[in-house]
């Protein structure tokens, strides 16, 4: 059963299954704006259970009864994704403003957004 588009804002988190992923689903935050919920894709990144690679475009969330997590992961904001939204198996919870701010400044970070071309 798709998720309702509704369901499926900037900051959820949800269970994605890509062809990469054998059986199980992996969980993605949603970075898509709310403004493109018609579309039919979504912009994720993914989160990682790997707490031991230094990576500083990496986040780190605890898991919550809010996000839906079921281990300490960090979200890899430099790997924005795409994809289509019939392959969201279901909404496990959200992160929550502050944690959203921080993701969207990590990313902002990787993709170079505001620097000067050259």
């Amino acid at each position: 059963m798709a998720v309702e588009p509704h369901r499926i804002r900037r900051g959820a988190v949800v269970i994605v299954r890509v062809p990469e992923d054998a059986k199980a689903g992996r969980p993605v935050v949603v970075i898509r704006s709310n403004a493109l919920a018609a579309t039919p894709w979504v912009a994720v990144l993914p989160f990682t259970t790997d707490l031991d690679t230094d990576m500083p475009q990496w986040m780190r969330v605890d898991p919550t009864l809010g996000n839906g997590l079921r281990q300490t992961s960090r979200v890899m904001c430099d790997w924005p994704q795409t994809v289509w939204s019939a392959r969201i198996q279901t909404v496990i919870g959200a992160l929550d403003p502050a944690s959203m701010t921080q993701v969207t400044a990590l990313l902002a970070a990787a993709l170079g957004a505001g620097e000067a071309d050259g």
